[in-house]
């Protein structure tokens, strides 16, 4: 009884890290999406959920563990089911960015001296 509920906590605080790790790592791909395309459309962020989906599908440690997009899990559910995900990561981050960022121009824009604030 007393094993059981060693693995019951071990497996819940294993959940709970990745959770927030994936948060966390979510929000700094947010992060980094406002800061290269700042106020873009909100289908530059299903773009971008796109990429973020390719990268992951192709690059360790995903890919050597299920094969370059999930060739190795015996169908195309684990590679649709991230897709998904991802696209509507992609969709829900330009929708915010677009309604929320201030800001119009990128990153590229400050080095460039063009900075410019959205009202103008």
């Amino acid at each position: 009884m007393l094993e059981t509920a060693k693995i019951r906590r071990a497996i819940c605080s294993k959940g709970l890290f990745s959770l927030r790790s994936h948060f966390l790592n979510g929000a700094s791909f947010g992060v980094f999406y406002t800061i290269v395309w700042d106020k873009a459309r909100w289908w530059w962020g299903l773009v971008w959920g796109l990429i973020v989906e390719i990268g992951m599908m192709t690059a360790p440690p995903m890919a050597p563990v299920f094969g370059p997009f999930g060739s190795k899990t015996g169908g195309p559910a684990f590679f649709i089911i991230t897709l998904l995900a991802h696209i509507g990561f992609g969709i829900m981050l330009g929708a915010l960015a677009q309604h929320w960022v201030k800001h119009k121009g990128s990153i590229f824009a400050l080095f460039s001296g063009k900075e410019r604030l959205a009202s103008e």
